[in-house]
């Protein structure tokens, strides 16, 4: 006969037990998280490495952070379930990376776990487009950065170099006769010193401490969309974190992400993605 205080008390000691394994994976996750956040404000290599993935997915810093330290090369993350409504299965034996999900229940965060698209088999995915000069879907993602400049954008000769935020005029100028890879990289790079500027006195807004995360915006975008872009130098990664601990650097990569998935949105938006994706039984990463 079976003894139900047994049965109770073992229940108990399996559901401690399963809380304490939680526990000490959520731990797992954030210590991988704050260590994956120092490496790459540490190391222009890892900085650029850190922003190859992000433009690639999306993700906000947290998950860039914590995908980097597991995966860095991956490019579309998806849970498995989704993967399997594309027709794709997950390899034997693949490992799936953990993420930081908001659970829509109970708006708390939980650890989730997705397979990078290297990780399964079978059905083509839809391919992002490339950005080419001269196309519909560049004058569209150039109307997107136009409309979500925080400021008025003119074209004019009347400047040295491409572009340049005018906090005196509070507008954004331009060259005219920009093909449309280095307008998109202006706007890109300028629109993010005209929202930080817009909320400081003209005479008190000085570039140069925010070209990184100007460059890094720009950066990724273009990554995204495949715009011809140069290599940027981020030695001033390390100058910039300087002697901060792991959550400062976090909020700092936090401003840099949010900013490009603004921008990015209102470009997904102008070319139509989301629903050309739905129309094709695709799903855009988070």
């Amino acid at each position: 006969m079976a003894n139900i205080a047994d049965l109770i008390a073992n229940r108990n000691q399996e559901l401690e037990d399963f809380k304490q394994k939680k526990q000490e994976e959520r731990t797992e996750a954030y210590e991988r998280r704050d260590a994956a956040v120092m490496e790459v404000t540490s190391d222009p290599e890892k900085y650029r490495a850190f922003l190859d993935l992000h433009a690639q997915t999306m993700y906000n810093a947290v998950n860039t952070a914590t995908v980097w330290k597991q995966r860095p090369g991956a490019t579309q993350l998806l849970p498995r379930k989704k993967w399997a409504e594309l027709g794709r299965k997950i390899r034997e034996d693949e490992t799936p990376v953990q993420v930081f999900m908001r659970d829509t229940r109970s708006g708390y965060i939980k650890l989730d776990y997705v397979y990078d698209k290297a990780q399964t088999a079978g059905d083509p995915v839809p391919v992002r487009g490339i950005l080419r000069d001269g196309t519909p879907d560049m004058e569209k993602a150039l109307g997107a950065l136009l409309q979500s400049s925080p400021v008025e954008v003119v074209a004019t000769a009347d400047i040295f170099g491409e572009a340049e935020y005018q906090p005196e005029e509070n507008r954004i100028a331009i060259q005219p006769d920009l093909s449309g890879a280095a307008s998109f990289r202006a706007l890109a790079r300028e629109i993010v010193y005209a929202q930080i500027g817009t909320g400081m006195e003209a005479c008190d807004f000085d570039p140069r401490p925010y070209e990184l995360d100007a460059h890094s915006v720009c950066y990724a975008l273009c990554r995204r969309y495949g715009v011809p872009v140069e290599q940027p130098d981020f030695s001033g990664v390390v100058q910039q974190y300087g002697e901060l601990e792991a959550p400062e650097r976090l909020n700092m990569l936090r401003e840099t992400c949010d900013l490009s998935k603004v921008l990015n949105r209102s470009i997904e938006r102008a070319l139509d993605l989301r629903q050309r994706s739905r129309a094709k039984n695709a799903v855009l990463t988070r």
